[in-house]
């Protein structure tokens, strides 16, 4: 039996071999990218660089730090942003870093996040700003060019407790010109704080690869 379609198409074969050798041209699709301010406009934005989304409160802040995909690139703009921290035992508000992301902030001092509250369920397990999920490889991970408040001081927790700016588990990971202030750690409870953190994800058996720079950290 003849099958005269493929008969009819063999010829183009070499030719479409050489299209897709040389000619054919790769769609690469961009890493979503939004942007976020502390708007007084009353205006939600829609997240670009000339219309942000605006953060001005933890509640806002906190809703799209849970909305992030996967690879998004997240510019925080210059001011004072409040949050509830990350999603460990603060599980109605906080949130984790997704995979890939990147947080890149307008500059030390220039953007702030200050955490607002110390979850009470975390008592000596500690508590971060920002954090990847533990047993996830959150490969690629970077916090960059911000201050993170962790504003022990204002905050009602136990004293036996402690608070952290940034925590990272996986490979590939960066912490680049992050200033870390107001963090806290008990010697006496043996409540040991990793105020800037890269690890491995638990129980992977590997070791995290990383880049950590360390501004004034205090």
């Amino acid at each position: 039996m003849e099958f005269p379609v493929i008969r009819h198409y063999s010829s183009l074969l070499p030719i479409l071999l050489c299209l897709l050798l040389f000619g054919a041209t790769t769609t690469v699709l961009s890493a979503p990218e939004i942007w976020i301010a502390t708007r007084s406009d009353g205006k939600t934005g829609s997240g670009t660089s000339a219309d942000p989304f605006d953060a001005h409160t933890a509640l806002l802040f906190d809703q799209i730090m849970r909305s992030l995909a996967p690879s998004t690139i997240l510019h925080i703009g210059p001011g004072l942003f409040h949050t509830s921290g990350s999603y460990s035992f603060n599980e109605s508000n906080g949130y984790y870093l997704p995979v890939g992301c990147k947080i890149i902030g307008a500059g030390i001092d220039r953007t702030t996040v200050r955490v607002i509250a110390y979850p009470a369920a975390a008592g000596i397990n500690g508590h971060y700003v920002f954090e990847s999920k533990a047993n996830v490889d959150g490969a690629g991970i970077e916090v960059t060019d911000l201050t993170v408040d962790c504003n022990w001081q204002n905050l009602t927790a136990v004293a036996a407790a402690k608070t952290g700016a940034v925590s990272l588990h996986g490979n590939n990971c960066a912490i680049r010109r992050v200033r870390a202030i107001n963090a806290y750690g008990n010697w006496a409870s043996l409540a040991e704080a990793f105020v800037l953190n890269i690890s491995e994800r638990a129980k992977n058996g590997g070791a995290g690869v990383g880049l950590l720079e360390v501004y004034n950290l205090h």
